[in-house]
């Protein structure tokens, strides 16, 4: 029994005495245990936390209650009798390791150690990191602190390998993080600098994957942990003693960034940080929310840009408020960010006179000026506009922005990052942590996949909402209806059967989604020319949606695109019958029969009050060859 005690005192902090007095307060009650107790008239007077436990077991056999109660005391005899100098990290890169760790699997394996096995005992606790390089295809995982775990067998299989020194050990998770923390995220706390495989490293890593931890580095690491997921408090609470946690809930030492000018006090420095620069206090709540990261996908002219315009541009009240950049293959992260550059500024001289000199500065770029604006108007909603995103090696231009995508539930960054030029240009402090804030949202457009200049990986594209704008061309609106120049064909009915004429022709060269016609890939001013129409449309198709198979769709070949657009522009009838197929033409009158059928169908069902019936439906029976 003293024992027992003891584990308790040990992870809860109470003294022997006082678990003995517990014990004693109920001894009067039980006849079977041979000690008199503390005679009373009932347990009321015990407390009612005991009393609840009192009147809720009193009933159970005792041998139960002795089984229960070694279960326990072995449970907590695990954790107090730790070695808490001698805590062990470890970095595992083999994908089967890392989702067994996510998937939670009750026992994992580690294999291919060699070192520490004297540290790698049984129930000691073992820091867990998930490694590997982002750019290999197997890692689908977040690199990072990941979980705690606590050896389940120790070391075992020597030489499985062929040479004795490599060896396996078993482990049981305690606690997973709800994510991954990068070395970054502990970078304000000093003690957790150097911490193997976890904190910021002033000395390199040790090459195998195993590293010791000291007492005052796993509380730090706990503490950074708790910090940022309090959520784990209570599993912490089950892995680590009360004389742990307590360090952990103790002061902490935390680093404070603080610019300081030459002859001013530290003191000073720090109440000038205090009082200056408001903005780097205010709460979420402080903001306006208007935060996402949304990318529009679809083919050339189905409405990207107009989807922005209507759904983002215009909650934007103050034109400032807003930045539009378009990406493309010389666009680079100096462009996007800022970079260094020679500006002219004058200067006074030592005789108090002025005069013009070179200077380098920090100019920012759109996203440095849209942050500082959506920072300095928090009450204002704030947009960033990339157009043609992946015309440019997006991941690249982004660099470590990248991190800042991930977004916490009120819209700004889960995690920071550190860029001297950003910080001092938006909060004037280059040590000042960047974070996008809830009021900026980015929206980025991109058209689909075959004619990307530059692919995206998937982490990239899994920190946007990818929204696929559809090519739809509804014949109720005006565009679509429109007839082409001198013709009887609609621009709907011509994009049409030209876009399903394309996939025919092109199915052995891939996907060609991407050169669809899209819905706005002409505008009005080009169906009222001619000329604008055959430079802009029929070229396309001729350069590059049919490059492989303009017989298909054209009536002359032999003599070129010229000869083509020339016999469009001086046509005496209908100039698409001059130059397409008579099959294709067919097809595009036969679409025109069919548009204005289901109008006047439509038509007629509004004024009878009827739903409409599907296409399926409406569509009518072929009209016989010889009857046409």
């Amino acid at each position: 029994m003293k024992d027992d005690f003891a584990v308790l005192e040990s992870f809860f902090g109470k003294t022997f005495y006082t678990y003995r007095n517990y014990r004693d307060a109920y001894d009067y009650f039980f006849d079977s245990n041979g000690r008199k107790g503390w005679e009373r008239e009932s347990v009321d007077g015990i407390g009612i936390a005991h009393k609840a436990v009192y009147e809720k077991y009193k009933d159970y056999d005792v041998d139960i209650l002795e089984k229960a109660v070694e279960k326990i005391i072995a449970m907590y005899a695990r954790n107090c009798n730790k070695n808490y100098d001698n805590l062990v990290s470890l970095k595992c890169i083999q994908p089967d390791v890392a989702h067994a760790v996510l998937s939670r699997e009750p026992v994992i394996t580690i294999s291919d150690i060699y070192t520490l096995a004297d540290k790698l005992t049984l129930n000691n606790t073992v820091f867990l990191t998930l490694g590997g390089d982002r750019g290999n295809s197997e890692v689908d995982w977040e690199p990072g602190f990941r979980a705690i775990a606590h050896v389940v067998k120790a070391p075992y299989g020597h030489g499985y390998r062929s040479e004795a020194k490599y060896f396996k050990i078993d482990i049981k998770l305690d606690v997973v993080l709800p994510e991954a923390m990068t070395r970054n995220d502990f970078l304000d706390y000093k003690s957790a600098w150097n911490v193997t495989f976890i904190g910021p490293e002033l000395k390199r890593d040790p090459t195998q994957a195993v590293g010791s931890i000291t007492y005052n580095e796993a509380v730090a690491v706990v503490r950074c942990a708790l910090d940022r997921f309090p959520e784990v408090k209570d599993s912490l609470e089950k892995i680590f003693s009360t004389t742990f946690m307590n360090k952990v809930y103790g002061p902490t030492e935390k680093l404070l960034s603080v610019m300081v000018n030459h002859g001013e006090t530290d003191e000073a420095a720090l109440c000038r940080k205090l009082n200056s620069n408001l903005i780097k206090t205010q709460t979420a709540d402080d903001f306006t929310f208007f935060a996402e990261n949304v990318l529009f996908y679809g083919v050339p002219g189905c409405g990207k840009s107009y989807s922005v315009e209507q759904r983002y541009e215009s909650q934007i009240t103050y034109k400032q408020c807003k930045v539009r950049v378009v990406f493309h293959p010389d666009y680079t992260y100096s462009d996007f960010v800022g970079q260094v550059m020679p500006v002219l500024e004058k200067v006074k001289k030592n005789d108090g006179t002025e005069e013009e000199k070179l200077q380098y500065k920090f100019v920012p770029g759109p996203f440095t000026r849209i942050l500082d604006v959506a920072y300095a108007n928090h009450q204002e909603k704030c947009l960033l506009i990339i157009e043609e995103l992946n015309r440019g090696n997006a991941p690249a231009i982004f660099g470590e922005i990248f991190q800042l995508l991930d977004r916490n539930d009120d819209g700004s960054s889960k995690y920071a990052i550190y860029n001297s030029d950003i910080a001092n240009e938006v909060h004037k402090d280059k040590l000042c942590p960047i974070k996008l804030p809830p009021n900026l949202t980015i929206v980025a457009t991109m058209n689909t996949s075959d004619q990307n200049v530059f692919t995206m990986d998937t982490a990239f594209q899994r920190r946007w909402q990818m929204e696929h704008i559809p090519n739809k061309f509804d014949f109720k609106t005006a565009h679509v209806n429109k007839h082409l120049p001198n013709s009887k064909i609609s621009w709907g009915a011509f994009a049409q059967i030209v876009n399903k004429k394309m996939h025919t022709v092109n199915s052995g060269f891939g996907s060609t989604d991407d050169k669809s016609l899209g819905v706005y890939f002409a505008t009005d001013n080009d169906l009222d020319n001619a000329k604008r129409f055959a430079e802009k449309v029929l070229k396309y198709l001729w350069d590059d949606a049919f490059k492989l198979g303009r017989q298909a769709l054209f009536s002359n070949c032999s003599e070129g695109l010229s000869s083509v657009i020339e016999a469009y522009e001086e046509a005496k009838g209908d100039p698409l019958e001059a130059v397409l197929l008579q099959e294709i033409y067919k097809e595009m009158q036969d679409e025109m029969a069919k548009a204005e059928r289901k109008a006047a169908e439509e038509a007629q069902n509004e004024q009878s009050g009827e739903e409409p019936a599907d296409d399926a439906e409406n569509e009518p029976a072929e009209t016989p060859a010889d009857e046409e």
